[in-house]
């Protein structure tokens, strides 16, 4: 199969464009907010508080996504060049980035709000797992992000990312699917418990589930480094302090169930009569 599809969905300029990668971005970071507001607003949050996070979130995914690919995949150039790091229209996010960013973003979160860390990362796992999907339908969008060179009966060519476009493993489509699978464990699990879901087992799933798919995942995505005698690859060492995380978290979650109780609006009693002021003598 041949994938020659233009990413410019409108073009008003020679500098300003609409990509489809922005629009599909776009949708995820809307649909993220409206699972994280149904999330919030069930455990008894404000929607005041829940709005506050948006935009918090969404600097968390910009600028950590950066600072992770310059860091993580390409550090002797960008700290040689460090003011091109600022150069985000040149490509060059990292999701494990963008993760770490997020796990920050949350703590100070919970710390500002005063909500129960575990309480603001169950309730951000399904919109992180649309967040994850979105990106990638982008990548795949944008001929970005592919897979190695294969022969397998579904090789999909990319004719915009070279020039004489080899067969290669549509591996954005497999990380598509992985968040699909990874929002479908969240969403059952939630109905599965009901409001007594015990605290953190969304966390703690979407951290194992999401990031040993991507561990494997790796072993069909073209490098993005030069590839070494190492048996592993950047990505791939990058999900495993996830995944540990995770399963401790699970660990302590099933040996120690807190479970959060349903909030109940309150009901006034009856008002009991006033005393009289006035004293017999």
């Amino acid at each position: 199969m041949e994938w020659n599809f233009d990413p410019v969905l409108i073009e008003f300029s020679r500098n300003f464009k609409i990509h489809y990668y922005g629009v599909i971005f776009a949708l995820g970071i809307f649909i993220g907010y409206l699972l994280w507001r149904w999330q919030m607003t069930r455990q008894g949050h404000s929607e005041k508080d829940t709005e506050d996070f948006v935009l918090w979130g969404f600097l968390a995914v910009i600028l950590g996504a950066r600072l992770g690919h310059c860091l993580f995949y390409e550090p002797g150039y960008y700290l040689k060049n460090p003011l091109e790091i600022l150069f985000f229209w040149k490509g060059g996010l990292a999701s494990h980035g963008a993760a770490i960013a997020l796990v920050l973003t949350l703590y100070f979160y919970h710390r500002v709000k005063k909500i129960p860390l575990l309480d603001v990362c169950d309730c951000f796992s399904m919109s992180a797992a649309v967040g994850a999907i979105a990106v990638r339908i982008g990548n795949f969008l944008n001929s970005e992000i592919v897979g190695r060179v294969t022969n397998v009966p579904w090789a999909v060519k990319f004719v915009q990312f070279e020039k004489y476009p080899l067969p290669r493993h549509p591996s954005q489509l497999y990380e598509v699917a992985l968040g699909l699978i990874v929002l479908g464990v969240l969403y059952f699990t939630d109905h599965h418990y009901g409001t007594k879901r015990p605290k953190g087992i969304l966390a703690a799933l979407f951290l194992i589930c999401y990031f040993t798919g991507r561990f494997f995942v790796e072993y069909f995505k073209e490098y993005q480094v030069l590839p070494s005698s190492f048996p592993f690859t950047m990505g791939q060492l990058l999900s495993v302090p996830f995944v540990i995380a995770g399963s401790i978290l699970l660990y302590k979650v099933l040996r120690n169930p807190i479970v959060q109780p349903t909030p109940v609006a309150k009901v006034e009693g009856p008002s009991k009569p006033k005393r009289s002021s006035n004293k017999k003598r």
